[in-house]
């Protein structure tokens, strides 16, 4: 069922639109503290008009010195993101990464390891636990381009969560881990989402990972956007991507927020 309803929403043609104006979601800047010491600054959103405990996600960027709304030129998917999952009634937790904005980071910056980022999810997860407005038992994580792979690494290692979203996620060896054999331990439910039109992990990178975990027999729904670059922009027809687009303002398209919502009705 729900892979059919994914692919009638990931084929449908959605033409950019403007930006959303942000929702009126209540939200509180907060920080919490890795194994190293790191002190991680972020924002905890929730629904608008809502005192009740909540489905959670943490959002986690992807490779460099991204900020809590991984901005990117004009570009700000993790905020966009934030926002409509808040309208969706969820609660969510993005956050600066150690070095950024004023997050700190106790292992100086050239020694930080893949580990001490993994840290940081996990103390994210820990932080959601006790909020009142989140419901404890229903907390997701939601990670981009390299961010999938620390999400899996999180996962991989004890967080407490129900599932995890991979936005276009690195699925290729690098460093000294290899995330194809990471997906094959994943024992939570999996969306895979990713753009026909990215240029920095492409549709023939993505496929060993989908069938590393299909052959794990992982609970992992796959979907491409057609038209979406890296950013989950989707691009004019006869556009394609080289990352100078990057740096034009493009709407998060809707079909990210759309997909995830329905794989959610299903693994909840």
């Amino acid at each position: 069922m729900l892979h059919a309803i994914l692919a009638t929403l990931l084929a449908a043609s959605v033409a950019p639109s403007p930006s959303p104006s942000p929702a009126p979601s209540n939200q509180r800047s907060v920080t919490f503290t890795s194994r190293d010491g790191s002190v991680l600054s972020g924002t905890i959103s929730w629904p608008p008009q809502s005192d009740e405990a909540a489905p959670a996600f943490v959002l986690i960027g992807g490779s460099g010195m991204q900020d809590r709304d991984e901005t990117i030129g004009p570009n700000k998917p993790l905020a966009e993101i934030a926002t409509a999952l808040n309208a969706a009634g969820l609660v969510v937790l993005r956050y600066d990464k150690r070095g950024v904005g004023t997050s700190t980071s106790a292992t100086p910056l050239a020694q930080v390891t893949r580990q001490a980022y993994v840290d940081d999810v996990l103390a994210a997860v820990a932080s959601l636990k006790n909020d009142p407005h989140v419901d404890a038992s229903q907390i997701y994580l939601l990670g981009h381009s390299e961010g999938g792979e620390l999400a899996m690494g999180a996962v991989l290692q004890g967080a407490p969560v129900r599932g995890i979203v991979l936005l276009s996620p690195l699925p290729m060896p690098y460093a000294q881990i290899d995330p194809r054999v990471e997906v094959a331990g994943i024992g939570v439910p999996i969306l895979l989402l990713h753009g026909s039109k990215d240029a920095q992990v492409t549709t023939a990178d993505i496929a060993p990972f989908i069938a590393a975990a299909r052959a794990a027999n992982r609970r992992l729904q796959y979907g491409e956007l057609d038209g979406d670059n890296h950013l989950f922009a989707q691009l004019p027809a006869g556009t394609e991507s080289t990352g100078a687009e990057y740096m034009n303002a493009y709407p998060l398209d809707p079909r990210v927020i759309a997909a995830i919502e329905a794989w959610l009705a299903e693994t909840q």
